[in-house]
């Protein structure tokens, strides 16, 4: 958007954006509502899967929407005070962070599961997802340092507005250095590296066994394809947000 163009002023924008955030924590919903009926208890997977459903509601049903309304309102006084500034630009890096762990999680765990045999206990998975979500919350702290509410002037007009003001010189840039590859270059390696050596040690396995022990490989060859799909996808959707964020320093 250009020429000071705000998200209200372009026509069914905030109404298409703001029907994503509400399919985005129902269909999240389902999918927790469905874990949560299941009959036997939970796996380490499901619980991996539990976290991410929380991570995206926690961006589509909190920060979106926030950043969503005061968008809308460009050129005008910020409305929220300091404490809703730092947290709309601490919140959806803390849940992509977090989804983005959760990721690697789930990739190492299939790989422990599938090539050394070895299954996370459901016990296991919650503390790994507790020192996720500390992780996450350690890595997007910096925002809260970076973003306060300031005075600025815009077109002959003294505003309250959003953004990173009175900070240490370079401090973007190097963040956003360390938050791009922390949180996005080394976790979709890790993830990718994860996957290959999967799928290599299932077709080669493929090959020598027979029986119920080649359908079970071959079901979880399944869940694996499932896996990568949804990573692709996710990075490919979240590519722009961290190129905009190395952009924007």
């Amino acid at each position: 958007m250009s020429g000071g163009e705000a998200l209200g002023d372009v026509p069914g924008l905030s109404v298409s954006l703001t029907i994503m955030c509400i399919l985005a924590v129902l269909l999240n919903s389902v999918v927790i509502l469905v874990l949560a009926t299941k009959a036997h208890s939970f796996t380490s997977l499901d619980l991996f899967i539990i976290n991410l459903c929380i991570s995206d509601m926690l961006l589509a049903g909190i920060a979106l929407p926030v950043r969503l309304n005061n968008g809308s309102h460009e050129g005008e006084d910020f409305r929220g005070g300091d404490p809703v500034c730092k947290l709309i630009m601490f919140i959806p890096l803390l849940t992509i962070s977090s989804s983005i762990s959760t990721m690697v999680a789930i990739a190492v765990d299939r790989f422990r599961e599938i090539i050394r045999n070895r299954k996370l206990l459901p016990k296991q998975a919650l503390y790994i997802i507790t020192v996720l979500w500390i992780w996450s919350v350690t890595v997007s702290s910096p925002q809260l340092y970076e973003y306060s509410v300031y005075r600025k002037y815009e077109d002959k007009y003294n505003i309250t507005s959003c953004g990173s003001h009175d900070i240490i010189e370079h401090f973007e840039t190097v963040y956003a250095a360390i938050v791009i590859v922390l949180s996005y270059v080394v976790p979709l390696i890790l993830v990718t590296i994860s996957y290959v050596k999967i799928m290599i040690f299932v077709w080669k396995a493929g090959k020598t066994v027979a029986g119920k022990e080649s359908q079970v490989l071959q079901k979880r060859m399944k869940i694996v394809r499932l896996l990568i799909t949804i990573t692709v996808v996710f990075a490919l959707f979240w590519s722009p947000y961290f190129v905009l964020f190395g952009i924007e320093v």
